[in-house]
């Protein structure tokens, strides 16, 4: 396939640029340590650039600029050592991203960019929602949503692109929100994609679903480590779903948390959540069966939404009614999931 070029005499090759771009991320993973690069099936042989859809994805959280910083933090150093070498865009996958960025490297990086907004050093605008209704025998809204930013102290420049099925479904007694993955191998569509503001050029595209999950995660990490106090050693943690794990991480790089306790209404995601993140962390985990008894006696709370109607019902004020002074409530998004 060839495709014209206004700016260029000669035309664009896209099966020589496909095979280029794969030797530069070959490059790149080597320098990195990741491993060898897995074209989808069905696509090395032809060069046909791939499609690239994120794995798993929580739907609902904003902000742009935390890809924008984190896309520096992952691709700053590499290219800066590696920019005679690297002649293409790079494609990262979901377990690149994670591989690549830490949560307390997330924090580090998000926190100085949170600043510059507040100043107005950096560009933001609110997300843009374009919202069609379709037919079917359960209430179904196709979403299209677009976020922007630019982060002029590392003069990058970022877009997040979502393409989303909405859901609603009965769930644990209450109607609850969800996305449908429709895409194949059942997937989210969500990318981001990372602009130089020095060259114009298209820097990196990476699925959204683990970054934006870090993101979310990084983002109360830096509620806690500014608002919670220092010797807190015990989590209420009230959800278990995709944003769950991301938040342990985050309150557990920033305070000495040694005791964690997990509730959500599906008892058996919140004990498969619990075998999944045992030794993950130095903190002990436990599930327990209320809202009420994850808090009682904890010195912060992490709240992920989805258990919000079962909390209240066994209700999560301490007895001697210090709450607002003990317990740090950190809010994730309304639509994270208890599982």
């Amino acid at each position: 396939m060839v495709l014209a070029n206004s700016h260029q005499t000669e035309p664009l090759d896209f099966n020589c640029l496909a095979s280029r771009r794969v030797r530069s991320i070959r490059r790149f993973n080597k320098s990195v340590g990741l491993g060898a690069l897995k074209e989808p099936a069905g696509r090395k042989a032809s060069g046909a650039l791939p499609i690239w859809t994120s794995g798993r994805r929580l739907p609902h959280h904003k902000s742009s600029m935390g890809m924008a910083r984190f896309g520096c933090r992952i691709f700053g150093r590499v290219f800066r050592m590696q920019r005679r070498e690297v002649d293409m865009t790079l494609v990262l996958s979901n377990e690149e991203v994670v591989k690549l960025l830490p949560m307390e490297a997330a924090i580090e990086a998000l926190e100085p960019s949170y600043c510059d907004l507040s100043r107005g050093e950096a560009i933001c605008p609110p997300r843009r929602d374009l919202l069609v209704p379709l037919a079917g025998p359960v209430k179904t809204v196709y979403e299209f949503k677009s976020m922007p930013a630019v982060y002029p102290r590392k003069k990058i420049a970022v877009w997040r692109v979502n393409s989303d099925f909405l859901t609603w479904h009965n769930r644990a007694g209450t109607v609850r929100r969800e996305k449908d993955p429709r895409a194949p191998g059942n997937r989210f569509v969500g990318l981001v994609f990372l602009f130089s503001m020095e060259t114009g050029e298209l820097v990196a595209i990476f699925p959204d679903g683990e970054m934006q999950r870090i993101r979310v995660g990084a983002s109360n990490g830096i509620a806690a480590k500014h608002l919670a106090r220092e010797d807190s050693s015990t989590l209420a943690l009230l959800g278990s779903g995709f944003q769950a794990g991301a938040q342990l991480l985050a309150m557990c790089a920033v305070r000495p948390i040694r005791h964690v306790r997990v509730f959500s209404p599906n008892a058996e995601h919140r004990n498969a959540f619990i075998d999944e993140w045992r030794g993950k962390v130095s903190a002990s985990l436990e599930a327990v069966s209320s809202g009420r008894e994850a808090c009682d006696g904890a010195d912060r709370q992490v709240d992920l939404g989805g258990a919000d109607d079962e909390r209240h019902r066994h209700g999560h004020h301490r007895d001697d009614g210090r709450l607002a002074e003990d317990v740090e409530e950190v809010r994730g998004g309304q639509e994270a999931g208890a599982g």
